[in-house]
């Protein structure tokens, strides 16, 4: 699945609402207080689950064209957040089964809703399905509009898509030359749009719009001179969560010549993505391609440290900040981005120190800086930077299980064709996740490598609780 796919995670919604389907359908043949609501909201729940199906088929089409699916992902968020209270009400109601005497499972499998709230959820499910029923008539359409236009249509299509991919790439708006080329590599010692790119792959569709989409957010990349610290646990997706601001500050800079856009991301396994030096270039070369006069800055130090009959030099940290203060003044606005202030190692505090300078001295400049919660960064950062703890929410760890667990059956690579345990996956792993969207991969590659469903089973019960427990296991 690709992971901007919408269908994809249309997908995922059909196995959540398949698994939900099978639980309620289950309390309304042995719960002791089963009634016809809840037979209704099984009907309901089994009506949905099948127009999804036929929906994530028509995107799934419509995407590989080229084209969009009507659904917008706040209709996935909102079914996929009313599917777990449903489910999570129904596990913890099965768990308290579980615990009890054989004897007793009769009476204490009780419907853990009450009738006015069943029947709340039912009307709901019906004005979803009643919005996704819409959806699907509309891209039938579309689809067809799409079979009978004309060649220009196709072509126009296809502009707006590579449009769309142009918005997630470095900005450049100077001709660039082979002579400016050389002097933009100069500064360029890690190139950080790979690690954008990743994370663009990485990032489930919906994950990371609480933030993106947030008051708080349009505020901060409004306003010049705001600063942001997003920061949480390991596994939390705090890279992806990067990506999706940058993508937003890659666009409002698309749309606005006179806001320059830099990012980067400081990575462990790169020696060279931990230096300030290297942090400070790439920001310098990424704002010299946005703007005329700002180039002209970095080419004046550029030929400083390449002076006649004399050997080059490479710039230190203090001229970059130096430079960089110069072409922060040819925007209105500048706005950066900076992942994984942790992964510096010895560099950290003389990084994140750095950076605190940028923004306390320049009062143009935006900036998000993302990292683990550490004590030392939060100490240089904590009187001017405004916080933001960060946690996957539940329905995007639901959503995501799900989603992963379609695509890893579709690939062959879960080989199980046992819906109690799918739905035993799902259950265990959205629950355990704990926030941590790297411990949800990890055990699915771990269960998908089990040889029997048998063996899966007693996976399931023994997965480690934590993403060190879980490395320790890996290896």
């Amino acid at each position: 699945m690709d992971p901007l796919s919408v269908a994809g995670s249309i997908a995922g919604l059909v196995t959540l609402a398949d698994a939900v389907f099978r639980g309620v359908y289950k309390y309304y043949k042995t719960a002791s207080n089963a009634s016809n609501d809840i037979k209704e909201l099984a009907n309901r729940l089994q009506s949905l689950a099948g127009i999804l199906h036929s929906l994530g088929i028509l995107a799934d089409a419509l995407e590989q064209d080229g084209a969009h699916p009507t659904i917008q992902m706040t209709h996935v968020s909102d079914a996929t957040k009313l599917l777990g209270e449903i489910k999570e009400r129904l596990d913890r109601s099965q768990s308290k089964m579980n615990s009890a005497k054989i004897a007793l499972i009769q009476q204490s499998l009780k419907w853990p809703f009450t009738k006015t709230r069943t029947k709340e959820l039912t009307d709901t499910l019906a004005q979803q399905q009643e919005t996704i029923n819409l959806a699907l008539q509309a891209d039938s359409l579309s689809n067809l509009v799409k079979l009978l236009s004309n060649d220009k249509d196709i072509k126009n299509k296809l502009s707006s898509i590579q449009i769309g991919v142009e918005n997630l790439q470095m900005l450049t708006r100077v001709e660039v030359n082979a002579e400016r080329q050389r002097i933009l590599d100069f500064f360029l010692k890690v190139n950080p749009q790979s690690n954008l790119d990743t994370t663009i792959k990485l990032r489930h569709p919906g994950t990371g719009t609480w933030l993106t989409e947030s008051l708080q957010f349009q505020q901060w990349i409004e306003t010049a001179g705001s600063k942001m610290r997003v920061s949480g646990i390991p596994g939390a997706g705090k890279t992806v969560l990067a990506g999706a601001v940058i993508q937003k500050a890659l666009e409002k800079g698309k749309n606005s010549p006179q806001v320059g856009v830099a990012f980067f991301f400081c990575d462990y396994k790169d020696q060279k993505a931990t230096i300030l030096s290297n942090v400070l270039g790439a920001m310098a070369s990424q704002l010299a391609r946005q703007n005329s006069q700002a180039f002209n800055e970095l080419k004046e130090l550029y030929e400083a440290l390449h002076p006649q009959n004399r050997l080059a030099r490479d710039p230190d940290s203090d001229i970059l900040q130096d430079c960089l203060e110069k072409v922060f003044k040819c925007f209105d606005q500048i706005i950066l981005v900076v992942d994984g202030l942790d992964e510096c190692d010895d560099n950290t505090d003389e990084v994140t120190q750095a950076l605190a300078d940028i923004g306390d001295y320049s009062t143009n400049v935006t900036m998000a800086l993302v990292s683990r919660d550490e004590y030392n960064i939060n100490l240089k950062l904590h009187d001017s930077f405004t916080k933001v703890q960060i946690g996957a929410r539940k329905e995007d760890i639901l959503l995501y299980v799900a989603s992963e667990i379609d695509r890893r059956i579709k690939d062959d690579r879960l080989r199980t064709s046992n819906t109690e345990l799918k739905d035993e996956i799902l259950t265990r792993l959205s629950n355990d996740a704990d926030g941590m969207f790297r411990w949800v991969t990890c055990q699915l590659d771990y269960i998908c490598g089990c040889p029997t469903d048998a063996v899966r089973r007693v996976a399931l019960k023994e997965l480690p609780p934590t993403l060190d427990a879980t490395y320790e296991r890996m290896l």
